[in-house]
């Protein structure tokens, strides 16, 4: 499980130590506080026992573990680096796991935020109005523009609110269901890294992920092409991983790392200079480090950066449209005033 970054760290540790790889299996059994985990470790101690190796039967648990980890750990079985291996993918756990904290820690006061003035935004139009228009219509005010514009809006809540439910549900569904065709998810995930704010933000996620996963595999031993096809899928993205599938024809043909990236449009200029870099030192795997360690600096800066400017701006945009929803019931409240004689 992603989440869980005590096991691959665990793994590593008693591997290093000497820990025969099934005695180390059972005992990460026994940690495991989930049933499922549990039940595939078991899995994994059988199948070790009837003869498979530990990639072997990692790939027999169906959508358990990542192509990613179980390539890495055949290497690592192969070349006698398997803690070496544990210990890379505990280190993409634990960014992963860290990079959630810092989102989710950063969301929870835009999504109450968004949560409660949307909950009064509905309130006021669904439930508010109407009662002023019944005030308004017995006295006989002449409404302005604006508060029959408002009225107008609630009145077709009111009526259409199944259809909009529907409208609503079914969105939700197509977004949902985007991923499981080639073509939506393409579509989707291009569609992500195209929004405002966010966009970007996304972007620096999903490179991050793919040289980390790229380092990775170059650190075990794989060849270039391996390493990236593995790479590209670990992206998270289908637009970079598209991207990286036509660097990786270009590559087959002759071409540099380097270059086939910077035709690709989907890398950045620092990330293509440090490419380039370790191309021409041999030293790839170190120089993709170094990326990771700019990201590491970059991302959470930027996190910070997007909630800092995306809060204000949805607190105007709701402060204006229930400063509208005001508006349209304080003027012909002035106007039922004056009428009555009032000052």
């Amino acid at each position: 499980e992603n989440g869980k970054l005590g096991r691959p760290v665990k793994g590593a540790t008693l591997i290093g130590a000497g820990v025969p790889l099934l005695e180390g299996l059972g005992s990460l059994g026994d940690d495991a506080a989930s049933p499922r985990v549990k039940a595939v470790v078991s899995d994994l101690i059988q199948r070790i026992q009837a003869g498979s190796s530990l990639q072997g039967a990692m790939a027999a648990e169906s959508g358990s573990f990542p192509e990613l980890y179980q390539a890495g750990v055949g290497v690592g079985e192969a070349t006698g680096k398997l803690e070496n291996v544990l210990n890379g993918l505990a280190s993409i756990l634990e960014w992963q796991l860290d990079l959630k904290l810092k989102v989710r820690e950063a969301m929870i006061y835009p999504v109450l935020l968004a949560v409660a003035m949307t909950s009064v935004i509905i309130l006021l139009v669904v439930k508010v109005m109407p009662m002023f228009k019944t005030v308004f219509t017995a006295v006989g005010v002449s409404l302005p523009l604006p508060t029959r514009v408002v009225l107008a809006i609630s009145e077709l809540l009111q009526q259409t609110w199944p259809f909009l439910g529907g409208v609503v549900v079914l969105l939700i569904l197509l977004v949902t269901a985007a991923p499981r065709t080639a073509r939506g998810r393409f579509i989707l995930d291009s569609v992500k890294l195209r929004l405002p704010l966010f966009g970007p933000l996304l972007q620096k996620i999903v490179l991050s992920r793919f040289c980390r996963s790229l380092a990775l595999c170059l650190n075990t031993g794989m060849n270039l092409i391996d390493s990236l096809r593995l790479s590209m899928k670990a992206a998270g993205n289908a637009k970079v991983l598209r991207a990286v599938e036509r660097a990786e024809t270009a590559i087959r043909t002759g071409q540099g790392l380097r270059d086939a990236l910077a035709q690709t449009g989907a890398f950045p200029p620092p990330v293509l200079r440090m490419v380039a870099v370790g191309e021409q030192s041999g030293k790839l795997s170190q120089c993709l480090e170094k990326i990771n360690q700019f990201y590491d600096r970059e991302i959470p800066a930027t996190i910070r950066m997007v909630f800092a400017l995306f809060e204000p701006i949805m607190i105007v945009c709701l402060g204006v449209v229930v400063g509208g929803i005001a508006l349209s019931v304080f003027l012909p409240l002035v106007q039922l005033t004056q009428a009555l004689g009032g000052p």
